[in-house]
């Protein structure tokens, strides 16, 4: 089964304050440098909870989702706005290989063509070589990067050796050179300290 997270993560300094707001259901220390919290209007989504809007307005929120089969992302709230955030979807490169499959074999069952045949994984890694080297891919990736901000991570106290770390991961180049695209998520929980965001959502907690 694949893995949803969503939450708002605040420095553990802000947990009293958090606390005190009427629409936080559950706060929860992950570890000694953050919280995650849950508003009544948070659900399993990447999208900002309208409350989280509000106490952002107090103190900076990161809202960080993963949907392992599907996308991960973060938004940054400063001041009821949103100043950093990005996207990162696992489905458009297989969207891409299909489309490209389509266009060679318009005539083909395009599901067995690149799933079930013998030949199958061979024809898609080698569509996908060419989906990587298309400038078109490239610029929908950047385009899931154009707001990533990662400047206003020095919000959260994050060392300047980390977020330039994160300005070389958040990359289009560094996402199409992974073997394994799940790893990027990985990596930026681990730069920011937040490996202990998994299986967090509104209706586990």
């Amino acid at each position: 089964m694949s893995e949803f997270t969503a939450g708002s993560l605040a420095l553990k300094k802000s947990m009293e304050k958090v606390e005190q707001h009427s629409t936080v259901t559950s706060v929860q220390e992950i570890n000694d440098n953050w919280i995650v919290f849950i508003t009544n209007d948070t659900s399993v989504s990447d999208i900002v909870p309208e409350s989280v809007f509000e106490i952002s307005k107090e103190y900076p929120i990161l809202y960080f989702f993963n949907f392992e089969d599907h996308c991960w992302g973060y938004y940054i709230i400063l001041q009821g706005k949103i100043v950093a955030n990005i996207s990162f979807s696992y489905e458009e490169e297989n969207t891409a290989v299909v489309r490209l499959a389509e266009e060679r074999h318009p005539d083909e069952d395009i599901m067995e063509l690149l799933y079930i045949e013998p030949n199958a994984k061979e024809l898609y890694n080698k569509l996908l070589l060419e989906v990587k080297d298309n400038p078109e891919y490239l610029r929908k990736i950047e385009e899931q990067l154009e707001n990533k901000n990662v400047e206003f991570f020095k919000l959260f106290n994050i060392p300047d050796e980390v977020i330039t770390k994160l300005e070389y991961i958040l990359s289009a180049e560094y996402w199409n050179n992974l073997k394994n695209k799940h790893d990027l998520v990985e990596e930026f929980k681990q730069l920011l300290e937040i490996n202990e965001m998994r299986w967090i959502r509104s209706d586990r907690v």
